[in-house]
């Protein structure tokens, strides 16, 4: 978990970026990762949502 000391402008433009990529439509061209860094590898955090989708589905993977 990470704290911002403060919330200034360049803080605030920065995450209004982020979050305008995720507004955008689905581009099966230029898709959205999301990617939350661990410094550990999770090979045994398997769980019902770790199926692959069925193709008219969009995929989505959760770690806690």
């Amino acid at each position: 978990m990470w704290c911002v000391e403060e919330l200034n402008d360049e803080y605030i433009e920065r995450m209004e970026n982020v979050l305008e990529v995720y507004e955008r439509p689905l581009n099966s061209k230029e898709p959205v990762v999301c990617l939350d860094e661990k410094p550990i590898q999770l090979l045994k955090n398997i769980n019902s949502t770790s199926r692959l989708p069925k193709p008219e589905k969009i995929g989505r993977k959760g770690h806690s």
